[in-house]
Order: structure tokens, then C-alpha cells, then sequence
């Protein structure tokens, strides 16, 4: 074995590997494809955009997914592909940046709307959980209904409505359906509050508000796996 192949397996057998979270990172990023739009293929390696010779470390900035072809070709001395383009391909991949938002016009909607949702979302849970502590604790000859908190929650109610409307319209059916059940059922809850005799006797804080964060939880999930299995096209 020649010195200098031996000093390379030397070198490899120091490198660690890429830790398995950062891994997974790489390539939900890239959708599990070559990042190289022209390209695209499956499967995929991760490749460092600076040698791992020069940096000995993995960084989610300087990784990428490349197909073996491709990850061939950058690594060549004589490639046209260079670390800038690499970069350049690398922030392509982010949905913020004009390229992704040129190409990706669906999954901008899905997110945008997605956003607006769940802010809409969390005021409406904010303000409802608020007027229903505030009618739960009220005096009795107090009536909380005609209160700030009150036209608060109405408003709130209002919008997340329409934010509900406007995100099923630019979802695929598989997050529509779990968006639509969110609303449901926050509006079950906020029907409850604004019952006629509310509070019933023996009224307690309803556990509601968790449900509902959990229920978001798979939401974003959905939309994460949409936009990266291009569900939305």
C-alpha cells in the first residue's frame, strides 16, 4: 500500500459518522433526493460542502444530500461544481429563498397558510382559556359574557374561522382533515364556554388547551411531511 493511501485510511478512520439526528436533518431537507434540482436522484450521500479534511467536523451548514453521481463529480479536482455553487444549491433547498418560492409555489401556500392558521390558533386558545378561568372564578352577580375577555374570545373565534377556511383551501385532503379537526374541536370547546349556564354545576378548567397542542403537534408533522414528499404539487 502506497504512503499516500495509507495516510487516507488513516484519515477515514478517525472521521466519525454523521450522528444520526443530523443525518435525518440533511435529508428531510433535500426530501431525501440529490439536491442538485437538474438532478434529483435517489438515493442519496451526505457530502460536505468544505472537505471533512479541512473542517474534521459535521455541521447541518456545510452538509448536503448528494446522489453518488453527483458527490462524485464535486469532489472531482476538475469539476465545474464548485463550493459556491454547492452553497448556492444549499440555500435553494430553504423555503425562504426566491428560488425554493419560484419553484415551490405550493408549498409556500401550504406554509404561509399554515402559519397564519396557527397563529390565529393560538390567540383563539389563549383568549378562550382566559374567559373561561375569568367565568369559572366570577362572582355570582357578575356577568363576564359582556367583558373584554368576552369580545375578545368572539373575535378571535371569528378569525380562526376564516384562517381555518383560507388554509383548507391550499392544503392536501391528509392535512385539511386534521386542520378541519382542530377547529371542530376548539369549537366545541368554545361552544361549551359560551353555553347558556355555563358554568354547570361542578365546572372545572377542561384539559382542552393540551388536547389541542397535541393535535398541532400532528398537524405540523403533516405539513413537514407534505411539503417534503411534494404531497402539495
Amino acid at each position: 500500500m502506497s504512503v499516500a493511501l495509507a495516510s487516507i485510511d488513516a484519515m477515514s478512520a478517525k472521521r466519525e459518522a454523521v450522528p444520526r439526528d443530523l443525518r435525518r436533518r440533511v435529508l428531510v431537507e433535500a426530501g431525501h433526493r440529490c439536491a442538485i434540482p437538474t438532478c434529483r436522484s435517489t438515493p442519496v450521500e451526505i457530502a460536505h460542502i468544505e472537505p471533512w479534511r479541512k473542517v474534521k467536523r459535521h455541521e447541518f451548514d456545510n452538509l448536503i444530500a448528494l446522489c453518488p453521481t453527483c458527490h462524485t463529480r464535486f469532489d472531482s479536482p476538475r469539476s465545474a461544481i464548485d463550493r459556491k455553487a454547492m452553497r448556492q444549491y444549499k440555500s435553494n433547498l430553504s423555503p425562504l429563498s426566491n428560488g425554493y418560492m419560484t419553484e415551490h409555489v405550493d408549498h409556500v401556500k401550504l406554509i404561509a397558510g399554515y402559519q397564519v392558521f396557527w397563529a390565529h390558533l393560538k390567540v383563539a386558545i389563549r383568549v378562550t382559556s382566559a374567559f373561561e378561568v375569568d367565568i369559572l372564578n366570577a362572582p355570582q352577580e357578575v356577568n363576564p359574557y359582556g367583558g373584554p375577555l368576552g369580545y375578545q374570545s368572539v373575535a378571535s373565534r371569528e378569525e380562526l374561522f376564516v384562517a381555518s377556511i383560507d388554509f383548507e383551501m391550499v392544503a392536501p385532503k391528509v392535512v385539511s382533515v386534521l386542520s378541519e379537526g382542530i377547529f371542530e374541536k376548539f369549537d366545541r370547546w368554545y361552544d361549551e364556554v359560551w353555553s347558556e349556564g355555563f358554568p354547570f354545576p361542578g365546572s372545572n378548567r377542561t384539559d382542552m388547551v393540551e388536547e389541542l397542542r397535541e393535535d398541532l403537534l400532528a398537524l405540523t408533522d403533516s405539513v413537514h411531511i407534505a411539503v417534503n414528499r411534494g404531497d402539495v404539487e
